[in-house]
């Protein structure tokens, strides 16, 4: 009786212990995937700052060019022609960051898609592994629970025979003295380890 319990301590503890495991690498990879798609974000976010800032700086440089023009200027018509051109290119600076932050809104909502695409799979795969684990714990409750429920009813009869060889203590044997009571105190025990494992 005490082997088959220390089998069955051993392969639910082995399972146990698989558990933990596949639960450990399973982390490993999702943080992996997060820190990977957190580099992707940034990665874009930065080339599309640094764009902004190069249109931003041409756009500066270009001012700075006009403005010392129209200073040199005294005619009012040329002038006016320097403003509109400026403005003009004002306008173009600001489509074209426009563009830049359509382009990054963009491709953030497809890096996010994959992402999340991504981790569903891995969090589906993940449930539908541990749901095996545990269905292994079940099995193996189960099988314990016979082999038991089996030893429990042999060592009654031999009890009600008095043919037992060993001499159990009092308390223990008061659970021998019917099938009934033998049996309600077998199914508690595979009860209460079946809520613990579910």
């Amino acid at each position: 009786m005490i082997e088959a319990y220390e089998l069955y301590q051993s392969k639910f503890c082995k399972i146990c212990e698989e558990l933990v495991t596949f639960g450990l690498k399973e982390y490993e990879s999702r943080e992996k995937e997060k820190n990977l798609f957190l580099a992707a974000v940034n990665k874009a976010k930065e080339a599309d700052k640094a764009q902004g800032v190069k249109a931003i700086n041409e756009f500066q440089s270009y001012k700075k060019k006009v403005l010392t023009e129209m200073g040199q200027i005294s005619d009012p018509r040329v002038i006016d022609s320097k403003i509109s051109e400026l403005q003009e290119e004002l306008n173009n600076v600001w489509d074209i960051l426009m563009k830049y932050e359509l382009q990054l809104a963009e491709q953030l909502e497809e890096v996010n898609k994959d992402f999340e695409r991504t981790m569903s799979d891995m969090s589906g795969t993940f449930t539908e592994t541990v749901q095996n684990y545990f269905t292994q714990c079940r099995e193996l409750e189960l099988m314990h629970h016979d082999k038991l429920t089996e030893t429990a009813l042999l060592i009654m009869e031999k009890v009600v025979k008095n043919e037992l060889e060993e001499e159990l203590p009092e308390e223990l044997r008061l659970l021998f003295v019917d099938k009934d009571t033998i049996t309600n105190a077998v199914n508690t025990s595979h009860d209460q380890h079946n809520q613990k494992i579910d």
